[in-house]
């Protein structure tokens, strides 16, 4: 339920491809009091432009047409955007112009977004100049000190390593390693914001966001579901449930802090700090970056997989367990960068979702062989 509408004045335009999603944006623009008009309208107040997954799949100019679109025009957009693509959503929230939501965002969160343009609490962007306000996380005021962080997910690499990030930039963060003990904690203890793994055992990221969202004192806080694969039914599903967004590994940390940052200031209602900007740091470090204590776990980690995939003496007998290694061994690469031990994981999954045993030996022998070299990699750097 939406509940009570908000009332706004002035004139809408509302962009889409898809003519029925069109009618119902337009109707809920015209529930507020705001009148439909075209995008050549002289006193156009606001623009909500709807892009899906198809239109910007694997199209960069694309990407840079609808950044550009939302710098030069100077009616406010609210874009909401198809895709998981966190680096291109921080990049249109860094335009006070332009709010960017993801695409199966509920209503409240749309007209939330529309009451901050039409109230000037981003403030226009100066086109002549083509400034877009930056600013760094290093910043005092948009550190994550005091922040109360929920992190749950069943990869023991992947929630060590995100939460020593976290803490290194001064967040206080409580761990789970399913939905179900995330549930737990957040019943027990009041967070500012949640980061859930989507694919856990015994109870995942979506069933974990709806009992969290059933809970007072957790209407407005941001949940936000991080996942290996980018499948757009699970995309729409995570949103459905409650999530506020949907972000697909690997991250650079930029882009992790800037997505963190946003959605923070957001419920603070100070939505006039824009997005961090420096594309150049990334999550998925090297892993001559890992200090000590991580590089064990991870050789550890590693360890395991690779002996727990040469125990299956049937693998045609037990595609559920070899699918649950495999998206678990997919996390823990997605983090560390290991690209190609990632694909090798991935292919598994997808050999036994669709129960190909005709191919699933050269799935099988494709990741061992990438394990392999992930444990002689690891072997070098301890050695040295």
């Amino acid at each position: 339920a939406i509940g009570k509408l908000p009332v706004f004045e002035g004139n809408a335009h509302v962009q889409c491809e898809d003519k029925e999603a069109q009618a119902h944006y337009e109707s809920l623009l015209l529930q507020t009091g705001l009148n439909l008009a075209t995008q050549d309208e002289a006193d156009l107040n606001v623009e909500l432009v709807v892009v899906n997954q198809t239109q910007l799949a694997g199209l960069s100019q694309a990407r840079q047409d609808l950044v550009k679109l939302c710098a030069a025009r100077p009616t406010p957009h609210v874009v909401l955007l198809g895709t998981d693509n966190l680096n291109l959503l921080n990049r249109l929230n860094a335009n006070r112009s332009c709010e960017a939501l993801p695409l199966h965002s509920p209503a409240p969160a749309i007209l939330d977004a529309v009451q901050r343009l039409l109230s000037s609490a981003k403030a226009p962007v100066d086109i002549d100049s083509g400034t877009m306000a930056k600013t760094s996380f290093a910043d005092e005021a948009l550190k994550l000190a005091n922040v109360r962080v929920l992190l749950a997910d069943d990869d023991d690499f992947g929630r060590a390593y995100m939460t020593d990030l976290l803490i290194s930039h001064g967040a206080h963060v409580d761990n789970g390693i399913n939905g179900e003990e995330a549930a737990a904690l957040a019943a027990q203890n009041e967070y500012d914001l949640v980061l859930l793994d989507v694919r856990m055992p015994i109870c995942d990221g979506i069933e974990a966001t709806r009992r969290i969202r059933a809970m007072d004192g957790y209407e407005q806080i941001p949940i936000i579901g991080i996942t290996a694969s980018a499948v757009p039914e699970q995309h729409m599903n995570c949103m459905q449930a409650g999530m506020t967004d949907y972000w697909v590994k690997p991250l650079k940390i930029s882009q992790l802090l800037g997505g963190l940052e946003h959605w923070l200031i957001r419920r603070s209602e100070s939505a006039d700090a824009p997005m961090n900007e420096n594309h150049d740091e990334v999550i998925d470090v090297a892993l001559e970056d890992l200090d000590d204590e991580m590089l064990d776990l991870l050789v550890t980690e590693i360890g395991v997989y690779h002996a727990r995939l040469k125990d299956f003496d049937d693998p045609a007998a037990d595609l559920n367990q070899l699918h649950e290694l495999a998206h678990k061994l997919s996390g823990a690469a997605s983090v560390c960068g290991l690209l190609a031990l990632k694909q090798a994981a991935v292919q598994l999954q997808t050999t036994t979702v669709n129960r190909d045993e005709l191919h699933l030996p050269e799935a099988l022998s494709g990741l061992t062989v990438e394990l392999e070299n992930v444990r002689e990699r690891l072997a070098l750097l301890i050695r040295t």
